[in-house]
């Protein structure tokens, strides 16, 4: 088997699956959700996409956030490329 063809694995990925996907989505804390996309944290919820996470910071305090697709964000607080 000196012959054998190596293999290459996959890589795994550690961490959230949507942190490698970058640019797809941003974390939006609740209390700027109608400045950075015009919707309430309400609206949002209902919107298929759109997911509730908790901060945790290294200081033990807890923050809930949005997590919303980028074309949901308006265009005044999208980032510059």
């Amino acid at each position: 088997m000196s012959n054998a063809k190596p293999t290459t694995k996959s890589k795994r990925r550690v961490g959230a699956a949507w942190r490698s996907r970058k640019g797809l989505f941003a974390l939006v804390a609740l209390a700027d959700c109608e400045q950075v996309t015009g919707r309430s944290p309400e609206e949002l919820r209902g919107v298929f996409g759109v997911q509730t996470v908790t901060r945790i910071y290294a200081d033990g305090s807890r923050e809930e956030a949005l997590r919303v697709p980028s074309e949901l964000l308006t265009e005044t607080s999208k980032p510059e490329r």
